[in-house]
Formats: C-alpha cells, structure tokens, sequence
C-alpha cells in the first residue's frame, strides 16, 4: 500500500486549532450528523470486534465517529485486531518452541514483519482519530494556547 499524505478531518482540525490559517475547503469539512453511535461491519472479529467497542464510544462522544467514517475506523480496528493476534503467535512460539516444531526460525522473521506493518497501518489510522498520543498533545496543545492568550486581560 503506498503510503501518502494523510488529510485531517475536519472535527480533528477544529479540535486543533488552524495554526496556518489556511482556509478549510468545503470538501474538507465534510460533516455527515450521526443520531446513534455506528454499528461495527460484520467483517470484523475476535480482538479487532473488541477495540471498536472499546474505542468506538470515546471517539464518537468528541465528534470523530461518523457513519463517513465507519469504513476508516473499521481499518484501524482490523489492524488491531491483526497486529495483536500475529503478536501472541510470535509470543507462544517463542515461548513454547517445542509445540510448533513446524515453524522455522525464518519464518518468524516473517511474522515480526507482518506484525510490523499491521502495527504501522494501525498507528497511522490511529492518528486519523486522534488515538496517539502525540495526535493527543497536538489537540491539547492547541486547546492550551486558545485559553492562555496574553490579550486574556483586555478581554475581561
């Protein structure tokens, strides 16, 4: 999958703050209202299931869950559900070589890697919704710089 430039929905760059005043298209401000919290898609299962209903909620609440993006945070939920499943399949080879005489050392090079890119793809669909930290401290950083403005004086 080539990898290009991620564009910020709307909601997240409202919560960020517009530090380079450039303007935000009508294409980019794409709002679709949701009465309900989404569905999870019938696609996703076992860990990948568990982290919608887990994260789904919180994003949902701050205006980051939409039905336009069920499809994008299913994404992010099955690379979870990926990456943590190839994690405990290295984890029991490693720990009980003798149960999986079948895998080979180099094979386990290949499930580092593949656990690797489902960890990366994860992380950046993560960030889409603000569910890193440093995706976090950009939203609280700004939200900072809003409330302490050195004309707050002036104001009151």
């Amino acid at each position: 999958m080539a990898s290009g430039p991620i564009h910020t929905p709307a909601r997240m760059r409202a919560l960020r703050g517009n530090p380079g005043k450039r303007p935000i298209g009508p294409a980019v401000a794409l709002e679709v209202a949701v009465a309900a919290l989404p569905t999870p898609p019938d696609f996703l299962t076992a860990y990948g299931l568990e982290e919608w209903h887990r994260v789904a909620p919180m994003i949902y609440r701050v205006g980051l869950l939409t039905d336009a993006d069920v499809a994008h945070f299913a994404a992010y939920c099955r690379a979870f559900g990926q990456w943590r499943d190839i994690e405990e399949t290295i984890n029991e080879i490693e720990e009980h070589p003798e149960r999986h005489p079948e895998i080979k050392f180099r094979d386990r090079f290949k499930l580092m890697a593949e656990a690797r890119a489902a960890c990366r793809e994860m992380l950046r669909y993560g960030r889409e919704f603000g569910l890193t930290p440093s995706a976090r401290a950009s939203i609280a950083g700004n939200t900072a710089k809003a409330r302490s403005s050195k004309f707050d004086d002036l104001l009151s």
